[in-house]
């Protein structure tokens, strides 16, 4: 009988581990497809700056340069963006900036930069935050996961679902999860919804501070390993009356 509960016992945590690993292992899939389509502008971006262009057509039209996935020049204090969005810009220097956000009736945008050029001028490129999630798979009604790219200030930056609603947010358990210090892991958190889910993240390599979140409700999550060992329980109860 202890034999046996012991068995039950290793075989549902052994359950549990393959369904998190399958999670995790999603979640890690996912970040570099991400990472990948991140180099991927970047390297545009460098071959541009090196490319010997007339940058007097590029002064002379970077002022106005507001529309979504347009080229523009910049300079140190980001001088070619709107007011607005230079001031957000400035918190990230980097060669991507956090979520920019307009105005309330736009979409939030990315900001990628590329080198200098001689002239002390570099190539930008403004596009959709949410542009990033067209790199990765996408989920329908038959697949309960969620995915979503988290910025390094705890805001959604891209969301698989629902993502007008609720990028530029900050999400409820941010701060849990830099808590745990690691590049990868799950924990047991809520939607922007409210739902409970399982989350298994991982951070971006290409922008520091950033994380991809992979969501499983915990219903679903918790089903994955139940339902095997529900019929280990089940052969167990049958092995004990018989042993009696």
């Amino acid at each position: 009988l202890i034999l046996g509960v012991v068995a039950t016992v290793w075989a549902g945590l052994h359950n549990r581990s393959v369904v998190v690993e399958r999670l995790q292992g999603t979640a890690s899939l996912l970040a570099m497809a991400v990472d990948q389509g991140i180099a991927n502008r970047q390297a545009q971006l460098n071959l541009l700056g090196r490319l010997e262009l007339d940058q007097r057509i590029a002064r002379d039209t970077t002022a106005s340069a507001t529309t979504i996935s347009e080229l523009v020049w910049l300079d140190d204090q980001d001088n070619g963006l709107p007011p607005r969005l230079r001031e957000q810009a400035r918190h990230t220097p980097g060669p991507l900036t956090n979520v920019l956000q307009p105005a309330p009736s736009h979409p939030a945008l990315l900001l990628f930069r590329g080198p200098r050029g001689n002239d002390g001028l570099r190539p930008g490129l403004l596009q959709t935050s949410n542009s990033l999630i067209d790199l990765l798979p996408a989920t329908g009604e038959q697949q309960p996961l969620l995915v979503a790219l988290v910025d390094s200030q705890g805001r959604v930056a891209a969301r698989s679902r629902d993502p007008a609603q609720w990028i530029g947010r900050r999400v409820p358990d941010w701060d849990r999860l830099q808590a745990l210090g690691t590049a990868h892991g799950h924990i047991q958190a809520r939607t922007q919804e409210g739902d409970a889910v399982v989350f298994a993240f991982q951070k971006l390599e290409t922008a520091p501070g950033w994380v991809l979140v992979v969501g499983e409700p915990l219903s679903h999550f918790q089903s994955s390993w139940l339902m095997p060992l529900r019929g280990i329980i089940a052969g167990g109860l049958v092995a004990l009356v018989l042993s009696l």
